[in-house]
């Protein structure tokens, strides 16, 4: 069975209030009762109250001070006002002051008089919170929905790109457009501003950046990776793409990567390439701009990336030597 409403009622007179709680209790109302304004108010802050009746003419706060009090705490409080003929004004003031009606005293008779306005009042009061809930989780609602369309309009631009980067590698036959195709597409399609591929050098297990966009001259003329030593090194030689937070404690970070670049990358993402399984070099993702993440997401789309690239070099590379032969 539902719980019914709890409803404060603040009047001077002590014979009224009792009135009000036998009846509305009856009913099966919760009812607290107040002797005047201020102790009505102190309810109101202590108490779950979902409907306020309150007498107009009491000492110290009036019915009228005691509306506006409970309106400027919760504006969507329902109040009904109790007031004498001779008040019928003030009453209605009050209700253009946002008290849901008002009750004439004295009433005959209370179910036909009274009950009839506070069943109503009590409902109009349960509409008002259950539309600003709906309101508030429709608010929610749509706000979840636009992070949905806005990572669906993401992924579908991803796709053109990572397409468009796929049919360019295919129509290309040197190794250094590959990479040029493969950085200019992580640069301007997908926020990128700082990354470099390196490859093999001659052969040897030491990789040397080939191609980069967004570090110092520095940084691309002596940055060397040797497979399997440093935190870099060991990174690639496992075949695996992985967020490098610690570069720094690096050798060879510390004494090949040019000042300016140490001062702004905080870590990056190392793409292994790999073909064959073999690892014929690493795409890095040095310094993200508004559009890229280093989230998983992310992880994956430069994952693909790394490995459009990394078949097409392997398999250039091994012509090249089939052919010096």
């Amino acid at each position: 069975m539902e719980k019914k409403a709890s409803i404060l009622v603040v009047d001077d007179e002590a014979g009224l209030r009792d009135l009000f709680k036998a009846e509305l209790q009856w009913q099966g109302y919760q009812v607290i009762t107040a002797g005047d304004g201020q102790e009505g108010l102190r309810h109101l802050n202590q108490d779950q109250i979902d409907l306020v009746i309150s007498d107009i003419k009491m000492p110290g706060m009036n019915g009228i001070e005691l509306l506006k009090a409970v309106k400027d705490k919760d504006h969507d409080m329902p109040v009904v006002i109790m007031t004498g003929y001779a008040s019928l004004e003030t009453a209605m003031e009050a209700v253009r002051l946002g008290a849901y009606d008002y009750i004439r005293k004295p009433f005959a008779n209370f179910e036909e008089e009274v009950l009839q306005v506070v069943e109503k009042a009590v409902e109009r009061g349960k509409l008002v919170k259950a539309n600003k809930r709906l309101t508030e989780e429709l608010k929610i609602a749509n706000s979840e929905m636009k992070k949905v369309n806005s990572k669906l309009r993401a992924m579908i631009a991803q796709l053109s790109v990572l397409q468009q980067t796929s049919q360019l590698i295919n129509e290309t036959r040197e190794v250094e457009s590959i990479l040029d195709v493969a950085l200019d597409t992580i640069t301007l399609g997908l926020g990128v501003k700082a990354c470099s591929i390196m490859l093999k050098s001659d052969g040897k297990e030491v990789l040397v950046i080939r191609r980069a966009r967004g570090l110092s001259q520095k940084t691309v003329r002596d940055f060397k990776v040797r497979l399997g030593n440093g935190i870099i090194g060991k990174t690639i030689e496992k075949g695996e793409s992985a967020l490098i937070l610690n570069y720094k404690d690096d050798g060879d970070f510390q004494a090949k990567f040019g000042q300016k670049d140490k001062d702004e990358i905080e870590g990056f993402l190392c793409v292994p390439l790999k073909a064959v399984g073999q690892v014929v070099g690493a795409l890095n993702i040095h310094k993200l701009d508004g559009g890229a993440s280093f989230d998983e997401d992310g992880q994956n789309l430069f994952s693909i990336i790394g490995a459009q690239i990394a078949s097409p070099i392997a398999l250039i590379s091994k012509k090249g030597k089939n052919n010096a032969l």
